[in-house]
Protein backbone atom coordinates (compact mmCIF):
# COMPACT_ATOMS: atom_id res chain seq x y z
CA UNK A 1 0.00 0.00 0.00
CA UNK A 2 1.19 3.42 -0.88
CA UNK A 3 1.12 6.41 1.39
CA UNK A 4 0.86 9.92 0.11
CA UNK A 5 3.87 11.93 1.14
CA UNK A 6 5.31 15.13 -0.10
CA UNK A 7 8.37 14.81 -2.32
CA UNK A 8 9.68 18.19 -1.17
CA UNK A 9 11.48 18.42 2.15
CA UNK A 10 9.90 20.68 4.74
CA UNK A 11 11.84 23.87 5.20
CA UNK A 12 11.97 26.17 8.18
CA UNK A 13 10.66 29.07 6.08
CA UNK A 14 7.59 27.11 5.05
CA UNK A 15 6.96 26.13 8.67
CA UNK A 16 7.34 29.74 9.81
CA UNK A 17 4.97 30.91 7.10
CA UNK A 18 2.40 28.31 8.03
CA UNK A 19 2.69 29.22 11.70
CA UNK A 20 2.35 32.89 10.77
CA UNK A 21 -0.88 32.25 8.87
CA UNK A 22 -2.30 30.27 11.80
CA UNK A 23 -1.34 33.00 14.26
CA UNK A 24 -3.08 35.53 12.02
CA UNK A 25 -6.24 33.43 12.03
CA UNK A 26 -6.16 33.07 15.81
CA UNK A 27 -5.49 36.78 16.23
CA UNK A 28 -8.35 37.84 13.99
CA UNK A 29 -10.71 35.45 15.78
CA UNK A 30 -9.69 36.70 19.24
CA UNK A 31 -9.78 40.37 18.31
CA UNK A 32 -13.04 40.00 16.41
CA UNK A 33 -14.67 38.30 19.37
CA UNK A 34 -13.34 40.69 22.01
CA UNK A 35 -13.86 44.00 20.15
CA UNK A 36 -17.67 44.11 20.49
CA UNK A 37 -17.41 43.18 24.16
CA UNK A 38 -14.96 46.02 24.76
CA UNK A 39 -17.09 48.52 22.83
CA UNK A 40 -20.38 47.69 24.54
CA UNK A 41 -18.93 47.52 28.04
CA UNK A 42 -17.09 50.81 27.46
CA UNK A 43 -20.38 52.41 26.43
CA UNK A 44 -22.04 50.99 29.53
CA UNK A 45 -19.22 52.27 31.76
CA UNK A 46 -19.28 55.77 30.30
CA UNK A 47 -23.07 56.14 30.07
CA UNK A 48 -23.46 58.02 33.33
CA UNK A 49 -20.14 59.86 33.41
CA UNK A 50 -20.14 63.63 33.03
CA UNK A 51 -16.67 64.63 31.83
CA UNK A 52 -13.52 63.37 30.22
CA UNK A 53 -11.54 63.24 33.47
CA UNK A 54 -14.25 61.19 35.15
CA UNK A 55 -14.40 58.88 32.12
CA UNK A 56 -10.65 58.26 32.27
CA UNK A 57 -10.90 57.54 35.99
CA UNK A 58 -13.71 55.02 35.39
CA UNK A 59 -11.74 53.22 32.66
CA UNK A 60 -8.54 53.18 34.75
CA UNK A 61 -10.48 51.79 37.70
CA UNK A 62 -12.06 49.11 35.51
CA UNK A 63 -8.72 47.86 34.21
CA UNK A 64 -7.00 47.99 37.59
CA UNK A 65 -8.93 45.15 39.20
CA UNK A 66 -8.41 41.37 39.06
CA UNK A 67 -9.71 39.33 36.13
CA UNK A 68 -11.55 36.79 38.29
CA UNK A 69 -14.39 37.35 40.71
CA UNK A 70 -18.03 38.42 40.51
CA UNK A 71 -19.22 39.49 37.07
CA UNK A 72 -19.49 43.26 36.73
CA UNK A 73 -19.37 45.57 33.73
CA UNK A 74 -15.90 46.72 34.76
CA UNK A 75 -14.65 43.14 34.93
CA UNK A 76 -16.17 42.32 31.52
CA UNK A 77 -14.40 45.38 30.10
CA UNK A 78 -11.09 44.26 31.60
CA UNK A 79 -11.44 40.69 30.30
CA UNK A 80 -12.47 41.95 26.85
CA UNK A 81 -9.53 44.33 26.74
CA UNK A 82 -7.17 41.48 27.65
CA UNK A 83 -8.66 39.33 24.87
CA UNK A 84 -8.36 42.17 22.39
CA UNK A 85 -4.71 42.75 23.31
CA UNK A 86 -3.95 39.03 22.99
CA UNK A 87 -5.66 38.88 19.61
CA UNK A 88 -3.78 41.87 18.27
CA UNK A 89 -0.51 40.45 19.59
CA UNK A 90 -1.15 37.13 17.80
CA UNK A 91 -2.08 38.97 14.61
CA UNK A 92 1.11 41.03 14.74
CA UNK A 93 3.29 38.00 15.46
CA UNK A 94 1.65 36.14 12.58
CA UNK A 95 2.24 39.01 10.17
CA UNK A 96 5.84 39.24 11.30
CA UNK A 97 6.48 35.50 10.87
CA UNK A 98 4.81 35.38 7.47
CA UNK A 99 6.79 38.43 6.35
CA UNK A 100 10.09 36.96 7.51
CA UNK A 101 9.44 33.62 5.83
CA UNK A 102 8.97 35.53 2.62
Amino acid sequence: MSQRRSTRPATAAADAGRLGRRLQSVGVALAGTAAPLVCWTLIALLAGVGGVDAALAVVAGATGGPLVGPVTVARLFSVGLTGLAAGLWCLGAGLLLEGLSG
